[in-house]
């Protein structure tokens, strides 16, 4: 493995070009830490300025589908840090005005839509949080109606591939919270019928490329929840 330079790494995503790799470090560590990516062997070279400090808890990281900007999920205060990325060396730097306010702590997971203009982040144990983003600074700004009710404890958040849908897995009422996205405004609203289902634990959520499928993985029943999507 390659080593990291703070500890408890934990959430992690790959810059839309492949370049680069930004690592989140919970608990002790507080940061992210970012490396280049050799494109022959996939072998990883810790970039100059790592890590990057953050906010307590680390928890996740994400990108905009366009790579210009860095977005933060931090457990254990009430912001969100945002940085732009260099395109040529990966290096971070905090975008103007960051970090910035947040209705609540707990952040887990956080997620773009495809087209780069809402940010949303599962928060304060049940509750989603959606953001508009400057397509120039990357400065954030809360969409009207957020935060949006969600189940008990949410953890885990997926976005349609569409653009046009959002779930959100709540562990401590084993449901997921299925929202459809307004493409002007970014509001969520439930479709009919949510919250569903899930096992004992729900923790996370993912979509599979088409669209088709949710996947759900249960963390104390020790099994997945599949679910067809209606388009």
């Amino acid at each position: 493995p390659f080593p990291t330079p703070a500890t408890d790494p934990i959430g992690m995503t790959v810059h839309p070009s492949g370049k680069f790799l930004y690592v989140a470090h919970d608990r002790y560590g507080n940061s992210v830490s970012a490396y280049s990516i050799d494109a022959a062997t996939g072998a990883l070279a810790l970039l100059p300025g790592s890590p990057y400090p953050t906010g307590l808890n680390t928890w996740s990281v994400t990108t905009d589908p366009r790579g210009r900007f860095l977005f933060v999920a931090v457990g254990g205060a009430a912001n969100v840090p945002v940085y732009s990325i260099n395109p040529n060396t990966g290096a971070l730097t905090p975008v103007p005005g960051s970090p910035f306010p947040a209705l609540g702590d707990n952040h887990f997971v956080d997620v773009v839509d495809p087209t780069g203009r809402f940010l949303y982040m599962s928060a304060n144990g049940s509750q989603v949080l959606g953001y508009s983003i400057d397509p120039t600074s990357g400065a954030l700004t809360p969409v009207a109606g957020s935060p949006f009710p969600a189940g008990s404890f949410t953890t885990g958040i997926a976005m349609h591939p569409s653009g046009r849908f959002l779930y959100a897995a709540n562990q401590n009422s084993q449901n997921v919270s299925a929202y459809s996205l307004d493409s002007s405004t970014g509001a969520l609203a439930p479709v009919p019928g949510s919250p569903f289902p899930a096992g004992t634990g729900a923790f996370n959520a993912t979509v599979d490329t088409t669209g088709t499928f949710l996947y759900v993985p249960n963390a104390y029943s020790s099994n997945v929840s599949a679910y067809v999507i209606n388009p």
